[in-house]
């Protein structure tokens, strides 16, 4: 009998204090898709020679196809490219401004100047879809091929000298 009452005073005991205290815990985080890897994180450097003033406007003499690789931890559904960079004035918005006024580069996607790389944030800022010059699709391994070629607003002088121009470029699927 006298196991039977401590055994029943040990069970009804309470092992913890009443008068402790919930802490409520938030838990925040966004949930990101990574854009992929381009040119191994290494600068893409296009060099254009000397081109004649008196001929700019998309000379085919001087336009340069580049290809990179991609690398992407996430390539499901479809691929998106967004070019930041400064738009030349009064140019379509596939126009890179120099530091030459009237001057820039024309980014195309793909091979040739058939599909024209814009320019700025796209949709919802992810960019504009590829449609021209990504190797294959929905691997996290392929290349993208852009052309650039030199681009005289109409009618404008262009003064002779060494232009610059640069853009960042992000790919990433959505």
């Amino acid at each position: 009998m006298k196991k039977l009452s401590v055994l029943m005073f040990i069970i009804s005991f309470p092992i913890f204090n009443l008068n402790a205290l919930d802490i409520k815990v938030n838990v925040k985080a966004d949930v990101v898709i990574p854009p992929c890897k381009i040119n191994n994180e290494q600068v893409i450097n296009l060099d254009f020679g000397d081109i004649p003033v008196t001929n700019i406007h998309m000379n085919l003499n001087h336009i340069l196809t580049k290809t990179v690789d991609v690398t992407c931890e996430y390539y499901q559904q479809r691929p998106y490219v967004k070019l930041i960079g400064e738009q030349l004035g009064g140019a379509d918005t596939h126009i890179l401004a120099t530091n030459i006024e009237n001057f820039g580069i024309a980014m195309f996607q793909g091979v040739g100047t058939g599909t024209p790389m814009q320019i700025g944030d796209g949709t919802g800022s992810i960019g504009y879809e590829i449609t021209d010059g990504l190797s294959a699709i929905n691997s996290g391994n392929s290349s993208f091929t852009f052309t650039a070629a030199p681009y005289q607003l109409s009618g404008m002088p262009v003064m002779a000298g060494d232009f610059r121009a640069s853009a960042m470029i992000d790919i990433i699927y959505m």
